[in-house]
């Protein structure tokens, strides 16, 4: 579009659509009406849309190159126009950019955690985190069309090749990007992966990070609520994989963001028992359940007090506030209820782990015995209102039945969860939660007649756990070194 010479009046002459006798230091009108006068005497241009004659252009370039390429060689066919010029990076940050613009809850990547909305802004810097933003947007696509495509798995293989290679590089093993690659790719295996391998394997590789960040200056170039949203993710998977190392950097952590007063949401409601302080506290309990009667009994008060002050906020003001069409409601309340969901669920499959380990130590509390029918009913209630946001925006739901079908004995309730983990199941067909609980309910009913052996010897501290990793105990298999992760 070429720029032709224009009009040289002033700015307010050109406006008012008036003649400028381009008179110094001010022309006779703006002088006359005592006003600024800008531009005067200045060259303007003003730009003509030559769309039209250079496609002519082109195309008479076309056909005399066809023309040339034809008497040269008959076969010869003109090429057609190339593509925009790009590369892979950009690609790969439009597709990632395009899911995250998706706001249909059942979709909605802000379940796995906000900082995941900044991700394009580091794009392009770290070839790690480009391989596995690329990988993600794939694996999004398969769990829409519920099929894996060789696309996919390549573009997997291509972001853990691409993250082994950014931890052998000193400058950028401890950063930032390489720990987000590694979340994205632990949420592509989720999404993709399969049951052939007995535990999920990238914890490893991110605790070892979080461990070497947390204990050097980590306040300083990293994203506090990226730590603690990983944090808790390794935490989750360490209750599968015994090979997880969680001290003493979670510790370090946990004590950082400890809460000088009690825990509220936006809401003011107390969620005290879900900050990240508790919850590694929850996993040392895990671990070493005998000698941690106190602080399992003190945390199962905490939880008994606060979960029908949450229930009641997320059945009576979050729900209703959230009724009708998702897509017509703002974005931040359905996100809001998102997040009441999750620490909904998190908060019922804590209480009902703790029930059992209590009912463990004192079989005759009838209380526990009722409360533990409250817990159960509870998570299939939940899991059977969230059945609409599956996959995404349930995707919380699988932990509160783990820990429901590990702490109940009846056979309705177990009946119940079965049926409830198929119709979850079929939300991602390439994973099975319920051979995951059948794992974790037989070590937990271990551990819960090591409790019941002697009640009194307990209380006195008189015996041990096992040997063992405590998380192996409660898997109850042996973990083999081979199956580790697969980034280290």
């Amino acid at each position: 579009m070429p720029g032709v010479p224009s009009y040289r009046g002033c700015e307010a002459c050109r406006k008012q659509k008036k003649k400028c006798d381009q008179a110094k230091p001010a022309c006779s009108r703006c002088a006359r009406l005592e006003i600024p006068c800008v531009g005067c005497g200045q060259q303007r241009y003003k730009f003509k849309d030559e769309t039209s004659n250079l496609k002519a252009a082109d195309s008479h370039l076309v056909r005399r190159s066809a023309s040339a390429l034809s008497k040269s060689n008959n076969t010869a066919r003109a090429a057609a126009p190339s593509r925009p010029l790009t590369n892979t990076v950009s690609l790969a940050t439009g597709a990632f950019v395009s899911v995250l613009e998706i706001t249909d809850p059942r979709y909605d990547l802000f379940c796995y955690g906000p900082f995941i909305r900044d991700i394009p802004l580091q794009l392009g810097r770290h070839t790690a985190l480009d391989a596995s933003a690329d990988a993600l947007a794939s694996a999004f696509r398969s769990v829409h069309t519920g099929r894996v495509s060789l696309e996919t798995l390549s573009k997997n293989v291509r972001a853990l090749n691409s993250v082994q290679r950014s931890l052998q590089d000193p400058a950028t093993a401890y950063s930032e990007q390489t720990l987000c690659a590694i979340y994205l790719i632990m949420l592509c295996q989720g999404w993709i992966g399969t049951d052939e391998i007995s535990y999920p394997k990238h914890g490893e590789a991110m605790a070892h990070l979080l461990s070497v960040i947390v204990s050097r200056n980590w306040r300083e170039g990293f994203d506090s609520a990226m730590l603690v949203t990983l944090s808790m993710t390794v935490l989750i998977e360490s209750v599968f994989n015994p090979a997880i190392q969680l001290e003493p950097w979670l510790s370090t952590l946990a004590e950082a963001h400890k809460p000088t007063y009690p825990v509220h949401s936006l809401d003011g409601v107390s969620v005290t028992s879900l900050d990240l302080h508790n919850l590694s506290q929850m996993t040392d309990i895990l671990r070493r359940p005998s000698q941690n009667i106190a602080a399992m009994k003190a945390l199962y008060h905490l939880i008994r007090l606060e979960t029908p002050g949450l229930r009641k906020h997320l059945l009576e003001i979050i729900e209703p506030a959230c009724a009708g069409p998702s897509d017509k409601l703002p974005i931040v309340l359905v996100r809001l209820q998102t997040c009441y969901h999750a620490a909904y669920c998190l908060i019922l499959a804590m209480g009902i782990t703790f029930n059992g380990m209590l009912r463990a130590l004192d079989p005759h509390d009838a209380l526990l015995v009722e409360e533990r029918d409250i817990f159960c009913k509870e998570i299939l209630a939940h899991a059977e209102r969230l059945k609409r946001r599956r996959p995404f925006g349930a995707s919380h739901i699988p932990l509160g039945l783990v820990a429901a079908w590990a702490a109940v004995d009846d056979p309705t309730q177990q009946a119940a969860i079965t049926n409830m983990f198929i119709e979850y199941e079929t939300a991602l067909t390439t994973f099975s939660w319920l051979s995951k609980a059948d794992l974790l309910k037989e070590g937990y009913d271990r551990v819960c007649r090591n409790l019941s052996a002697s009640p009194d010897a307990v209380e006195r501290g008189e015996t041990s756990d096992d040997p063992r990793s405590g998380i192996e105990v409660n898997c109850g298999v042996e973990f083999r070194q081979n199956e580790g992760c697969s980034i280290l």
